[in-house]
């Protein structure tokens, strides 16, 4: 049974479950399709198709072993850091890669010790953009008349 697109099996939701244990955090099946379910909205909410099935494991691990995610904020924390990458992904074209974004959005919350989460999507763009990375330009599409 399937929790939501993209968690296809016992085996992911076990395997999430273990990745959440390294860090002494017991994740609960309703827990993961929480985050599962907001990650999906985040993407609708930004006009955004997520086609790597994989990307929520891809964006939450680096932050689950900065040492800065525990018991008691892993839920906000993590929405935060699926909403802020998303809102980065959305600015930058396909030359900035996925692996780039999650880097520097994970050093700068470990540089802040995981403070200050309101300013990481800023901070973060600003890296990116200083090291060359390009703005996505939004085409419009022509109306004829």
């Amino acid at each position: 049974m399937s929790l939501i697109k993209g968690v296809n099996s016992s085996y992911d939701l076990q395997e999430m479950q273990q990745v959440f244990l390294t860090v002494g955090i017991k994740l609960t099946a309703e827990e993961l399709f929480h985050l599962l379910e907001y990650q999906y909205r985040i993407c609708q909410k930004l006009n955004w198709v997520e086609t790597d099935n994989k990307k929520f494991k891809k964006i939450v691990l680096p932050f689950l072993h900065s040492g800065f995610i525990h018991t008691g904020n892993y839920m906000i924390v993590l929405k935060s850091i699926i909403y802020i990458y998303y809102t980065i992904r959305k600015k930058f074209d396909y030359h900035t890669t996925d692996d780039t974004i999650s880097n520097f959005m994970c050093q700068e919350f470990i540089r802040y010790s995981g403070m200050n989460l309101e300013s990481l999507s800023e901070r973060t763009i600003r890296i990116i953009a200083k090291e060359g990375g390009q703005y996505r330009v939004e085409q419009s599409i022509p109306i004829y008349r």
